[in-house]
Formats: structure tokens, sequence, C-alpha cells
């Protein structure tokens, strides 16, 4: 999870901005940033991996005891909460500044606080904002999420309409070749039995959802997964790197997911992933009437080899997020892995494999505002290791073009090393170092970004050695993985 906070003067600003998003798994990223204008960072990882996660918030440290009852902390107009965070001494929420991805509080000194995630992480119902729970329920026809960004639903068994997600006018819909059993519910995950040890589980993100098949023993023969699409003006293409993209009729790119992957049980204790991966064998059918299928076979070999650690999960994940942070990593992911669960950074073996992040923060509303402060906070939940004596993770301003669907290891952007932050913590590697938030101060660096900078529309910034990308994805960081705030 990954968020930004601004603090600023009415009139300046100064805030704070969340972000959230592994090998498997992101790590959530904090940002308290206060910002000048749209800027672009890097967090760049020089020694050890470090991985971080997209997804869920990180656990909130408890309160402490209040002396009196004041009341929420919140006032539905500016001047209503200036008042009362004078008066009262603490942060008061501005509930007309509340939006589904940004929270804006009056600060006892006078100054504001922002502090916004890189997606939402509440969605508005009926006039009303609702914090997202991607817990699945059984609304009758389908599963639902109980709230989310996106209109998920996934099949409560007895037809062959697998999960779909609606946003805007975009629609993306799998099925299944067989109909589906009732399927056992976790959670925000649905699991059906397809039999011979082959667990088929769909789980609700807060923008969509993903699959994947789990193998429980090797096969004893060749398997193969057809999986019609129901595509509503979208069209469904790989690209040479193997992402999967979903373009609308204008050419335009909805979203991309990276190549169908599979993985084994084993961990390796420097990276944190699976010490056995492979691309999965993909195919996309095209009938006469233009209706689509994805055809995925796994390498029956890689299969049957005996070192494999079962269970083995083949993951084709799928959603129509598109986001804006990414990680690439030699020599392996030298594509953008553009809607990975995670973010990564780093190298767990002293420079085989390196991996960088990159994370963008719409940093517009603060344009012209004066920067008092700005922090970037990743949420660290495994590292390669809990020393804090090796080289430290770096938080560069990027300063040149980018894309995140483009970028390669080859094409990665300039960054300029001026106002750059570090941090040497390691966390997650085991119970001596436990999941925890590592800081990156980004004031000097926020504060020398012009009010009208030549970057892209939204800041962005980087995670190197160490890091990997989580959803609400990892970001490797100097020798560990970090979760994206989401």
């Amino acid at each position: 999870m990954s968020r930004a906070h601004l603090t600023d003067w009415p009139g300046r600003s100064r805030s704070r901005v969340p972000r959230r998003s592994g090998n498997v798994t992101r790590i959530a990223a904090l940002a308290a940033l206060l910002l000048l204008g749209e800027a672009a960072l890097m967090v760049q990882g020089t020694g050890d991996a470090i991985a971080v996660s997209r997804g869920a918030k990180a656990p909130a440290a408890a309160p402490a005891a209040a002396k009196k009852t004041l009341g929420p902390a919140q006032a539905e107009d500016e001047a209503s909460a200036m008042l009362m965070a004078r008066l009262q001494g603490r942060k008061i929420e501005i509930l007309s500044r509340r939006a589904a991805d940004s929270s804006t509080w009056a600060l006892p000194s006078g100054a504001l606080q922002t502090e916004a995630y890189a997606d939402a992480i509440r969605v508005k119902r009926n006039g009303v904002w609702q914090e997202i729970d991607t817990s699945l329920s059984d609304t009758g026809a389908d599963l639902k999420p109980v709230s989310a960004a996106a209109d998920t639903a996934i099949s409560d068994g007895g037809d062959t309409q697998l999960a779909s997600v609606v946003r805007g006018t975009a629609r993306f819909g799998m099925g299944w070749e067989r109909t589906l059993p009732a399927p056992k519910v976790a959670g925000a995950t649905a699991s059906y039995d397809l039999g011979s040890g082959q667990m088929l589980k769909v789980t609700a993100l807060k923008q969509g959802f993903s699959d994947s098949v789990v193998l429980a023993s090797a096969p004893g023969a060749p398997v193969s997964y057809r999986i019609p699409m129901q595509l509503n003006g979208l069209k469904l293409s790989q690209a040479a790197s193997g992402h999967l993209l979903l373009k609308d009729t204008a050419g335009k790119l909805v979203a991309e997911a990276p190549a169908p992957m599979m993985w084994d049980s084993s961990k390796s204790p420097a990276s944190g992933e699976s010490e056995h991966l492979a691309r999965v064998g993909t195919t996309i059918e095209t009938a006469k009437n233009g209706a689509q299928t994805l055809v995925l076979t796994p390498d029956p070999h890689f299969l049957a080899d005996p070192a494999l650690t079962y269970p083995v999960t083949v993951d084709p994940t799928s959603t129509l997020a598109v986001t804006t942070d990414t990680w690439v990593q030699t020599p392996d992911y030298p594509d953008s892995q553009v809607s990975s669960e995670e973010l990564k950074s780093g190298t767990y073996d002293a420079g085989s494999d390196v991996a960088r992040a990159y994370l963008k923060f719409d940093v517009s509303p603060f344009t012209g505002k004066h920067i008092q402060s700005a922090t970037m906070s990743l949420y660290n939940y495994y590292s390669a290791t809990c020393g804090t004596s090796g080289a430290a993770t770096n938080a560069l301003r990027i300063t040149s073009s980018w894309s995140s669907t483009a970028l390669t290891w080859g094409t990665r952007p300039s960054t300029t090393t001026t106002n750059q932050a570090g941090n040497s913590g390691h966390w997650g590697y085991d119970s001596s170092c436990p999941a925890n938030w590592s800081n990156w101060t980004l004031t000097g660096m926020s504060r020398r970004i012009p009010p009208r900078p030549h970057l892209s529309p939204a800041s962005a910034a980087g995670c190197r050695p160490g890091t990997r990308r989580s959803g609400p994805a990892a970001v490797p960081v100097a020798g560990r993985h970090c979760e994206k705030p989401s």
C-alpha cells in the first residue's frame, strides 16, 4: 500500500499522499508528500531486495485513550474544521474534501494535510462513502464483493459464467468450459473443486478479480484450460512480451495483465519467491463471429519435474484495473509488470537479479502550494535480510517521460540523485524483523519540483533493489518486499 502525505497552509499546501497495491504479493507504500506540482520519483535499492504490497492497508496502531469525549474528528467544511482543530488541539477531517482516493484534514497549526492513495480506498454508494470491502456475499444470482470500485460478479455455481467486471462502459468477463460446481467461499475468494486434485479459485479485487488453478499433485496427463471470454466492445490480444491486452474498438488500452505464469510452493529465503516458476503456454482463439477463447496449456514437463513442491499454481490474473505503478527485473522480467500484485526493487543475489519499481503519484491538486514536509512510506512485508548495515534503498525523482505500460528494463527513464532519499531498514524476513513501514523523507525533492514541470500528468516513483509489488501488488527495495497502499 502506498500513499503520500502532504501538508499545507490554506493558500499554501502541505499534504500526505498514500498508495496501495510478489513475487506473488505487493508491498504497501505510504507516501507523505508536500508537493508543489506534478512530480516523478523512483525508489531505488542498491542493496538487498525487498517486497512491498499494494493490497490492503497495513495494521494500524491502537489509538491512545482519549482524555475526554470530543465526538467525531470531522467537519463538513474547511472553515468549521479549521476552528475545531484549533479549539480541540487535534486534526479534523474536512468531509467536503473527501474523495475515493484521498482524505484532507485541518491541523491545529492552521495547515491542511492531505493523504492520497494510489487508487480507491472507498466508494460512494447512494451518496454515502463506504470503505472498500471485497469480502464476497451471496446476492442471489451471483457472489459480489460488499463494496468495491468496480461492479464485480462471481459465479455461485451451476453455470459457466465464471466472473465479470464492469467499470464505466467497459465490461470484461470470463467463462469456464464446463458447468461450475457450488464454490466454497472464504473472505474475498470463491473456490471451485474441479476434481482430479484441481481447484479453481477466483478472488474479488477492488477494481476487478483474479483467478488461478491450483494443482494439488502432478497431473497424470497433460492439462489445458479453455476460458471463453465475454467481451463487450473489447478485444483480447497478446503482446510480444506475452502480456495480455484488452483494447476497445478504437485500439485504446483498457487493461493489461502480465504473461500467465505458474509456480510451485517452494520458497527461496533470499527472494521470498518460488524457486520453480515458468511461463504458461498461452494462445487466443478467435471464432468467425468474433468470440474469443483464452487457452492455457501448462508445460507437462514442468509439472512432472520431481523437484517441484506441490501444490502448483497456474495464474492467469485478470482485472479491468489499469494501474500506473509497475516494476521490471533483469533478467527474468524485462517487461513492465504493470498489473502485478506487488512491486519489486533491489537484488537478493549480489546483482545477478536486479529489480526496479516505478510509482506514480497525482500531485496536481497541490500545484503552487508551499510544501512543509513530504514523506513516502512503503509497507515492507518481505526482505532478503533483517540487517540494516548494507546499502540503502533510495527514492529518486524521474526526470524523463515514461509509460508504465511500455516500460522495459532497456527503456527505463532517467532519474536524478539531487535530493534523493534513502532507507536502510529491512522488514519481513523473519519474526525478528516482522513486516513494517519503511519511510523516505522527500521534502527536499518535493520543494524542487517546479509548479509546471515537464513530466507526465502524475508524479512517478520507482523502487529499485529489493522491492516487489501488491492491491489493492510488491516492490523489492534493497533486499525487501514492499506493499503499495491502495
